[in-house]
């Protein structure tokens, strides 16, 4: 058989035919296959019995010089036998290594040759496209399936005839015929691998697909690559990010960095926060934070019923310096001469108490007395102490001054002075009153 794409005329094609025990009968203008014998030669039907057969006359000729040769006899009518095993072919000439090479390049193209509905045949013709230019072998995968490639395939235009697709990308016309892929649709297949009907590699497209190896990201034509995040930005993202993941900490972990907080200026009343939602904080116009004191219980303390106490109970007495606070000294003078209780200062009132810093008594009279300090009705210095007549008078002050060893009445009593006589006394007090 000749080669493939080569025009030679000298080239010939091999006839064959076919081998049958028993052949068919044809009609007259039938074709048919060369009939063969079982050993492969050609078998020619010769009824002898009905009559000769006439050949013309032979000549034999030199193939060099085209010169006549005689037949040789043997001395009768009949042409002598030759006895040789082997005889001389012309150069060209079948033999039997080239027919044994024909016969198994023969049976190869058989063995690719598919019967339709039969088995895939053990081997096949290879199937080759062109590139314009040269042959090209088509590529399959591992399992024998034509591969594709679909990312470089254009788009079939639909108005086109036939398979034609315009594959000038520019403003010109370039249609060729493309193989096109076939996806199922309403009404009738429509192309797949167009921006309309994309293939995908699940049926709905909406399947999530493990994806491996190497991504690369085409940033397309409708992103505004001015603010993509190009490997520098994204390496101060990943710095900033980190920076934030070192402001969370676990409980009771040492900090490593920490976030600038930002509060509302708000001096005036505001809406109160709902149970589990997040606020911003208040601020004055000082940006001071405004704080709210709460008590061991969450109650609110700095108030009235929640007084602010410098002692976990308020009930243990705590050295206070007069000098350091904002209460007010008062001073009441002492002019009395009556036998018995004299009240010097009234009772406070209910949560208020008396605190005297210092007392100035003299007894004017001519006759000694003796004289009790009372807190309301209990008295102070026991049994009392005398105060003498002309003796220059008697005085007491807290030790350490005001805030300092001051004598404390109880709540709500009053400061009384009792006199064992009716006898002049006179002098002053000075005292405070604490709530």
């Amino acid at each position: 058989m000749p080669s493939p794409n080569v025009n030679n005329k000298s080239n010939g094609t091999i006839q064959g035919g076919v081998y049958a025990a028993t052949p068919d009968t044809l009609a007259d203008g039938d074709s048919a296959a060369f009939l063969l014998d079982p050993t492969g030669r050609l078998r020619v039907a010769a009824d002898l019995n009905a009559a000769d057969i006439q050949v013309g006359a032979v000549e034999i000729k030199d193939g060099t010089t085209d010169t006549r040769a005689k037949v040789k006899t043997d001395g009768t009518d009949n042409a002598q036998v030759v006895t040789q095993n082997t005889q001389p072919l012309p150069t060209g000439a079948a033999t039997e290594t080239t027919l044994a090479a024909v016969k198994t390049a023969t049976e190869l193209i058989d063995d690719g040759v598919a019967t339709i509905g039969g088995a895939v045949p053990a081997k096949g013709m290879l199937a080759a496209g062109t590139d314009g230019t040269n042959p090209r072998a088509l590529k399959t995968d591992a399992s024998g399936e034509l591969q594709i490639d679909v990312l470089t395939m254009p788009a079939v235009v639909a108005n086109l005839a036939g398979d034609d697709a315009d594959l000038d990308s520019g403003a010109g016309t370039d249609n060729h015929d493309v193989v096109a892929i076939g996806l199922p649709a309403s009404g009738g297949h429509v192309v797949g691998g167009t921006s309309t009907n994309p293939l995908r590699t699940d049926p709905t497209g909406t399947t999530t697909q493990p994806v491996s190896g190497t991504v690369t990201a085409n940033a397309g034509t409708n992103l505004n690559t001015s603010a993509l995040g190009l490997e520098a930005t994204q390496a101060d993202v990943k710095t900033a990010a980190q920076l934030l993941d070192d402001i969370v900490h676990a409980a009771n972990a040492a900090l490593s960095k920490i976030a600038a907080i930002g509060g509302q200026m708000d001096d005036a009343a505001t809406v109160a926060a709902t149970e589990g939602n997040v606020s911003a904080v208040r601020i004055n116009a000082n940006r001071s934070l405004h704080v709210n004191l709460r008590t061991g219980t969450d109650g609110e303390a700095g108030i009235a019923a929640t007084p602010l106490r410098v002692d976990p109970t308020g009930t243990t007495v705590q050295p206070v310096d007069i000098r350091k606070t904002t209460k007010t000294l008062q001073r009441a003078s002492i002019n009395i001469a009556t036998i018995g209780d004299n009240q010097i200062i009234a009772a406070p009132g209910v949560g208020n108490t008396i605190k005297i810093v210092a007392i100035e008594l003299q007894n004017t009279s001519d006759t000694d007395v003796i004289a009790i300090l009372k807190d309301g009705t209990t008295a102070i210095n026991g049994a009392g102490f005398r105060l003498k007549t002309d003796a220059g008078g008697w005085g007491w002050s807290a030790p350490g001054g005001p805030g300092m060893g001051e004598m404390a009445l109880a709540d709500n009593a009053a400061f009384v002075i009792n006199l064992s006589a009716s006898k002049q006394v006179s002098g002053f007090v000075v005292y405070r009153t604490d709530a």
